[in-house]
C-alpha cells in the first residue's frame, strides 16, 4: 500500500464503538465473535497508578461490556451489513486483509501497543502518566516495586486491574485465532503465536487475585506482574508483523513502524515516517512520531513540534512525548 493509500484512508478513524455496532448486524456468527474481538485488541490494557482504577472503568464500560453483549447474541441473525469499501489497493494483501474491520483492528492494536506513555489528569490522582499496551506494564511493575504496603484498597485495585486486563487479553487471544484461522502464512502463524504467548500471560495475571490474602503476597504478586509483562512483549513483535503485513506496508518502512527499541530511526525512511506523520491516518500518524521523537534531524523534530498542537488528542499527546524526549526531558 503506497503512503498516499494510507493517509487517504480515513477507515482508521472510525471508531470502536461504531465498528462493534456494526458487528451486531452480521447475520455470520464467526464475524460477530471477529468484531466483538476488538473490544480486546483496541482496548488495549490501561494505567494510570495504584491507587487508581480509572483506566480500567473506562475500558470497562465502554468496550468490555459491549464485547460481552454481542457474544451473547451470537445465535442471532440479522441483515448482512454488506462490503464497506476499500482502497484499491488492498487488492496486493491477502484476502482477509479485504475485511476494513480486521485491518482497521490490527493497526489501532498496535498504535495502542506501541503508543508512549502521555502526561493525563485523573480527576481523582490529578497530574499523572497513564499508558496502554507495553508501557502500562512497565508503570505498574515500576509502582509495585517501589510500594512498602498492600492497603485495602490497593488489594481491590490489583484484583480489579488483573482481572479486567485477563478480560480483555482473552478477547484479544480469541480474536487473532478467529482471525489467523487455518491458514499458514506467516502473518497467521504470527498471530497464533501471539494467542499462545496470551494464554501464559493471562495464567500469570490470574496468580496476582489468588496471592493477594497470603503472607508475601506484594512479592507473589510482582513476580507475576514481571511474568505477565515478559508474555506481553514476546507476543507485541508477533502483532505488530502481522498488522503491518495485512495492510500491505513493505521493508524498510515495516521495521521502522514496528520497532520496539527506543533508537534513531534509519535516514532512509524518515522522509516516509515525516509524510505519515502529517498525513497518515491517526494510528499511523502516532507510530510515526513516535520514531521521530529519537531522530535529530530538523525536519523531524519540527514536525514532532507541529505535531503537539494538533487537533487529535492522541496525535497531540504524542508530539507533547516526542518534544520531551528531544529535550532530554525522559528517556522511554
Amino acid at each position: 500500500m503506497s503512503l498516499k493509500e494510507i493517509s487517504a484512508d480515513h477507515g482508521y478513524d472510525v471508531s470502536i464503538q461504531a465498528m462493534l455496532a456494526s458487528a451486531g448486524r452480521t447475520a455470520d456468527d464467526r464475524s460477530v465473535a471477529l468484531v466483538a474481538g476488538l473490544a480486546g485488541v483496541v482496548g488495549c490494557a490501561a494505567y494510570c497508578g495504584l491507587d487508581c482504577a480509572c483506566a480500567e472503568a473506562v475500558l470497562l464500560d465502554d468496550r468490555l461490556q459491549m464485547a460481552h453483549a454481542l457474544l451473547d447474541r451470537q445465535g442471532q441473525k440479522s441483515p448482512s451489513m454488506g462490503r464497506l469499501g476499500v482502497s484499491r489497493a488492498m487488492r496486493r494483501v491477502p484476502e482477509v486483509a479485504k475485511d476494513p474491520f480486521a485491518v482497521r483492528a490490527m493497526v489501532l492494536w498496535m498504535s495502542d501497543l506501541l503508543r508512549p506513555p502521555y502526561e493525563f489528569r485523573c480527576r481523582w490522582a490529578g497530574l499523572t502518566t497513564a499508558a496502554t499496551g507495553l508501557d502500562a506494564y512497565v508503570l505498574w511493575l515500576h509502582d509495585l516495586e517501589r510500594c512498602v504496603r498492600l492497603s485495602a484498597g490497593r488489594r481491590m485495585g490489583l484484583e480489579r486491574r488483573a482481572r479486567s486486563w485477563t478480560d480483555l487479553r482473552r478477547l484479544g487471544a480469541r480474536f487473532c485465532r478467529l482471525l489467523a484461522g487455518a491458514r499458514r502464512t506467516r502473518w497467521a502463524e504470527c498471530l497464533r503465536e501471539a494467542a499462545r504467548f496470551m494464554d501464559r500471560e493471562i495464567a500469570s495475571l490470574n496468580e496476582v487475585p489468588a496471592a493477594l490474602h497470603r503472607k508475601r503476597a506484594l512479592a507473589e504478586i510482582v513476580g507475576a506482574v514481571e511474568r505477565a509483562c515478559t508474555e506481553a512483549q514476546s507476543w507485541c513483535p508477533l502483532i505488530c508483523d502481522a498488522a503491518l503485513s495485512l495492510a500491505g506496508i513493505e521493508e524498510p518502512l515495516r521495521s521502522e513502524l514496528g520497532a520496539m527499541e527506543h533508537a534513531e530511526p534509519d535516514r532512509t525512511s524518515l522522509k516516509d515516517l515525516v509524510y505519515l506523520a502529517r498525513a497518515g491516518a491517526e494510528p499511523f500518524r502516532v507510530l510515526a512520531l513516535r520514531r521521530l521523537a529519537w531522530s535529530d534531524d530538523h525536519q523531524a523534530q519540527a514536525t514532532v513540534r507541529e505535531s503537539c498542537h494538533d487537533a487529535n488528542p492522541r496525535v497531540a499527546l504524542t508530539g507533547q512525548w516526542g518534544v520531551r524526549v528531544a529535550t532530554g526531558q525522559l528517556d522511554h
